[in-house]
């Protein structure tokens, strides 16, 4: 072979390399899902997304990409190989469609461009277990491990009817950001979100090198809860850089628990990278959403040719940073409009016209990354789109018709039919009876209370009330809060109802034991008594209120430096609340120390509580870590509703962190005296530690304001999903 011949091939064998070596390198993102598109046959719709570096020209995506409809395509295809050994057609691999993608979002602080495309395929019946891949090569050259390595995308289906439905399985369905970004020594979750067209429970593990080309240790520092799909990075001492993270999503039949003793239903991929970076700021100081923000695993329904608007709000608490953008996950033809701020406050709006392909589970997501490089959370909504899964009540089913008023103690049961199946809601909302006159509540009974049943059959709802609530003569009604109970459809809630709003479609009169302006007396409820003219304030808020009771609450409780610690991030549900019992009657107002309130970051009212005349106001919140009993604060709405407070709450973007209130009596003065002493193990060696816990003498700046600041000129763009039902309201 002469010299030039040689150069000839060297040169051919580059350029047919080059193209794999341009593509795999810019690689970000992957997630497949797939579902049948018939229950007579092998035909199986895919979904996947991918994440490609935007400043390489192939991959640049921006609005008008979006708009028009534009394509990216960065080579290879996606293929199938079936398990049989012994079948012919195992033996080699099928080319199923191109991984070309529209675009749907894109990053220009973080460089990525990332899209969504579909496609079907028929497979042959005699072969039921398929492997549906896309693999190439590379992975990013900085990774801190395994870099420039091969990277395979891949989804195992059964074709195999299910027994519980007769069709075959459609798999998990989920969106994370294309980089997750992690502040060195601060403590972080991604609440990975899964939904499951058929119901089935959820299991995220780390992938296998078989089905991702990347061993199982690519993120060391990240701590996988695997049932409920959370991703922790814990803060320690890890090398700073960025980390390929290969997962497995496996869906289960429903309730199961023990994950190793049943084989899943199928598997699918989920691919992103995490960056750990040295941060100037404090791990607290991240941005933070307002209440006019879709929630976390919010569900809502909407049908074709309807329209969802939402609207995505950010606040900072460091006057000194701006948010850089707020990036997306968004099905396709969802518009955003550019970053705007106003008032304190950035914002995004969003409308989506769903086409017919979008029939189904839809999930939306978004974060916000300010100018130090941090992150808010990852939040996600869930859309139903085409589906009628909203329950409505079935009225004329309602029991009893004509209720009885009975002097002592017990309950009376009443129950009402629905039109769909139906579940109780995740956060808190009432079913209340009332005087038909005007509306006052006269009981309250919450939807998420063991006062609240739902039948067997899953579409008859039963609640109970004291018999003395209807011990005065008069008309009474029964009236269902908005989202009482949801339907079916999302992993997290569903499809709210929208209730009973009218005091005429379930009214009764009753023949009261008493005499209109009085009422059975308790405890014992035997004898008539005037009802107490003394004025309370009706407003929604002071009588549709969940409780904050629980002992670890209260700013008097010490969990010490190695106790266990609660925050107020997966358990606390966005609305109105009141402090009671062990906790207290109202949030502390002034510093609490450290490591009380069953948390670490304890969060205490630097202002004063209104007075009934006040209406709403907006008090600053404060949270004490380290040395300032203010490190980071965010504002909330706070109401005197004549003999206690309800304060409206959000869930905290920071973990370890919680609202507190003022129960503790003697011992929170007795800590407040004393310096305790902490024993930390490090390296082998003990080392003592004082840790005092201060509450007084902190540099406190009260800010309370009246509720007509600017950011209620926005509570008008509260998201909306116009559809046959009553406008979405907010559910407190």
């Amino acid at each position: 072979m002469t010299l030039h011949s040689s150069t000839f091939l060297l040169c051919l064998l580059v350029f047919v390399q080059w193209p794999y070596l341009v593509e795999g390198s810019h690689f970000r993102h992957a997630f497949m899902s797939f579902a049948p598109t018939d229950a007579d046959n092998n035909t199986i719709q895919f979904t996947f997304r991918l994440a490609f570096r935007r400043s390489y020209f192939s991959y640049r995506c921006d609005e008008n990409t979006i708009n028009a409809g534009g394509i990216i395509r960065p080579g290879g295809s996606w293929t199938a190989k079936c398990g049989d050994p012994f079948s012919a057609v195992c033996s080699r691999a099928t080319y199923l469609a191109d991984t070309g993608f529209r675009c749907t979002d894109f990053s220009r602080d973080e460089d990525w461009s990332m899209g969504e495309n579909n496609f079907t395929y028929t497979f042959p019946s005699s072969n039921l277990e398929w492997t549906v891949s896309y693999q190439t090569c590379c992975w990013i050259s900085n990774l801190v491990r395994y870099a420039s390595s091969s990277w395979l995308v891949s989804t195992n289906i059964s074709l195999s009817k299910r027994s519980d439905n007769g069709k075959i399985n459609s798999s998990p369905v989920s969106k994370s950001p294309a980089i997750v970004r992690f502040q060195k020594g601060c403590q972080k979750s991604l609440k990975i979100p899964v939904e499951d067209p058929d119901g089935d429970s959820v299991k995220c593990r780390w992938a296998t090198h078989a089905e991702s080309f990347i061993s199982r240790d690519s993120f060391p520092y990240g701590e996988l809860d695997e049932k409920n799909c959370v991703l922790t990075y814990r803060g320690g001492s890890g090398a700073s850089g960025t980390y390929a993270v290969t997962l497995t999503l496996e869906d289960f039949p429903a309730g199961t628990t023990n994950f190793n003793s049943i084989r899943p239903f199928s598997a699918v991929p989920l691919q992103f990278l995490a960056i750990i970076s040295i941060g100037s700021g404090s791990c607290l100081d991240i941005p933070v959403f307002t209440a006019s923000t879709p929630q976390n695993g919010e569900c809502s329904e909407i049908q074709i040719g309807s329209v969802y608007r939402a609207v995505v709000e950010v606040r900072l608490s460091n006057i000194a940073k701006h948010i850089v953008e707020i990036t997306t996950s968004s099905p396709i033809g969802m518009q955003l409009t550019p970053l705007r701020f106003h008032g304190g406050i950035f914002y995004r709006n969003v409308t989506w016209y769903p086409n017919q392909n979008q029939v189904g589970q839809q999930l939306f997501c978004f974060q916000a990354l300010d100018s130090d490089g941090l992150q808010s959370e990852w939040r996600c909504v869930t859309i139903l789109v085409g589906l009628s899964n909203t329950p409505h009540v079935i009225l004329g089913t309602q029991r009893p018709r004509s209720p009885i008023s009975e002097i002592g103690t017990g309950l009376i049961w009443w129950s009402i039919h629905f039109d769909r199946v139906i579940k109780k809601p995740r956060s808190s909302a009432f079913i209340r009876l009332v005087l038909q006159s005007n509306g006052f509540t006269v009981f309250k009974v919450n939807a998420l209370s063991g006062y609240v049943i739902i039948d067997s059959n899953r579409t008859a709802l039963h609640f109970a009330t004291p018999k003395a609530a209807l011990s005065m003569n008069g008309s009474y009604a029964i009236l269902i809060d908005h989202g009482a109970v949801v339907g079916q459809g999302c992993s997290y809630d569903g499809p709210p109802t929208p209730g009973i709003t009218s005091p005429k479609d379930w009214a009764f009169p009753v023949d009261g034991a008493c005499p209109v302006g009085y009422a059975l007396a308790p405890p014992s409820f035997q004898k008539c008594e005037a009802i107490s003219s003394r004025i309370t304030p009706t407003s929604t808020e002071c009588y549709n209120h969940s409780y904050l009771q629980d002992a670890e609450r209260g700013m008097g409780h010490y969990n010490g430096y190695y106790g266990n610690v609660d925050c107020d991030y997966h358990t606390l549900q966005s609305g109105w609340y009141r402090f009671l019992g062990a906790a207290g009657t109202e949030m502390p107002t002034s510093c609490v120390g450290r490591y009380r309130c069953g948390t670490s970051v304890t969060g205490w009212l630097n202002g004063q509580h209104p007075s009934v005349a006040d209406g709403i106001v907006y008090v600053q919140v404060c949270f004490h870590w380290s040395s300032s009993c203010c490190l980071w604060s965010t504002y909330i709405r706070v109401r005197n509703c004549s003999g206690f407070y309800v304060y409206e709450l959000v869930p905290l973007s920071i973990c370890d962190s919680r609202f507190c209130g003022n129960g503790g009596g003697e011992t929170d003065r007795r800590y407040r005296l004393v310096e305790k002493q902490t024993e930390r193990q490090t390296d082998g060696k003990t080392n003592k530690q004082t840790d005092r816990l201060q509450t007084d003498g902190c540099e406190r700046q009260t800010d309370s304001y009246q509720a007509d600041r600017p950011i209620e000129e926005r509570q008008t763009r509260r998201r909306t999903a116009y559809n046959s039902q009553t406008d979405r309201q907010t559910v407190t």
